[in-house]
């Protein structure tokens, strides 16, 4: 049996503060997320997913504008209780992942996911990295159901309004049978602009769902080809040809330029692992992070352009993605420093090639989505 989040609410709010919680204390602690719910601003949430998952500390200033908010139903809150502003955070993340009223719910569902590649930041709530994830993985597919079921009435388009014959006399009785007539062939035909109207809207609709079927279906077929032909338009070789090094940076990026419906491929994994099938390594081989970053160096003009714009707030959220940034822009002595300045991921940590494309390939759709929002 599966439960909301909010159901979740007082035995995750009980787990997290490790203590007997009252029913007062619970509803101080649910209108306090009510308020935060009608926040609709990407950067906000971005700062609290990062209070949630311990980026931001007590006394920062991310941590400080997530207590003013939970301050507002309860201003004896205590600010100090990092740990309750830990829960709170992500009991609030959980609603709004599954209000599913914006982008912000794939946002912080992307964002959840892509923290889970440094361990430090996950664990916290388990629950909340499975709805996530499963969140996830039902927008993608939603994104790309088709619908087949277009109905048109084209009995609206045959009137059956019978026109009047100009008057014939001068007469009263005549002029005023012909008003009459008149009248009522306005009428009928006001009711049956009305009914086309209806129907021009359903048509207008369905058309609508063609557009989205042919751009789900275009989206695959082009998917598919670029896999079966397995071939690197970024640096113009096949990819029996490409180090799995670079190969599983190329996967990603290319990927993200095939992807249009966002938030992405929820079946991306078994791609991944498909296209990596054409060069050879030991299966399950772990690889730092720093070599597999290392190995665009003769490839920069052709993957520079590729890299999504970085944006400062999520910089701590997407590693290799900024690890790739970095190393486009600054000196090879140098960016390994300015990456660490920001993100607390030790470069020397290994990978799989798979867990490479499809870490970068979720930061890729989060920096896309980010983009994307007002």
């Amino acid at each position: 049996m599966s439960h909301t989040a909010v159901e979740l609410f007082p035995s995750w709010y009980t787990r997290g503060v490790s203590k007997d919680v009252s029913e007062v204390e619970l509803n101080i602690r649910r209108d306090a997320i009510a308020g935060i719910l009608k926040i609709n601003d990407k950067v906000f949430w971005i700062k609290m997913l990062k209070v949630y998952v311990g980026i931001e500390r007590l006394n920062s200033s991310a941590y400080t504008e997530i207590v003013d908010n939970v301050r507002k139903g309860d201003v004896n809150f205590l600010i100090q209780n990092e740990n309750v502003v830990r829960v709170i955070s992500g009991c609030a993340i959980a609603q709004k992942i599954e209000e599913n009223q914006s982008y912000i719910s794939d946002m912080l569902a992307l964002s959840l996911m892509t923290t889970e590649f440094m361990s430090q930041y996950s664990g916290f709530m388990p629950d909340l990295q499975k709805l996530a994830r499963t969140f996830w993985l039902a927008e993608c597919e939603q994104k790309r159901t088709l619908n087949t079921n277009f109905s048109v009435n084209d009995e609206v388009l045959k009137s059956t309004v019978k026109p009047v014959l100009p008057a014939i006399s001068v007469e009263p009785n005549v002029l005023q049978a012909h008003a009459d007539a008149m009248g009522k062939l306005i009428t009928g035909i006001q009711k049956e602009v009305s009914s086309l109207f209806v129907e021009t809207n359903l048509i207008n609709g369905a058309l609508e769902e063609v557009k989205k079927n042919f751009v789900a279906l275009s989206e695959e077929t082009n998917v598919l080809w670029w896999l079966f032909g397995a071939y690197s338009s970024t640096v113009e070789k096949p990819f029996n040809k490409l180090s799995p090094h670079l190969l599983s940076i190329l996967i990603a990026l290319e990927l993200k330029k095939l992807t249009v419906a966002l938030p992405g491929i929820g079946g991306i994994e078994s791609i991944i692992h498909k296209a990596l099938s054409n060069v050879e390594f030991e299966a399950g081989s772990l690889h730092s992070i720093e070599s597999i970053v290392d190995s665009v160096k003769d490839q920069q003009g052709s993957i520079k352009p590729m890299l999504s714009n970085d944006h400062k707030d999520l910089e701590p959220l997407t590693p290799l993605a900024f690890a790739l940034r970095c190393f486009s822009d600054y000196a090879s002595t140098e960016w390994m420093a300015v990456f660490s300045r920001t993100v607390n991921l030790d470069l020397a940590s290994k990978i799989t090639f798979a867990q490479c494309s499809f870490q970068l390939y979720k930061e890729l759709m989060l920096i896309n989505l980010f983009d994307e929002m007002q």
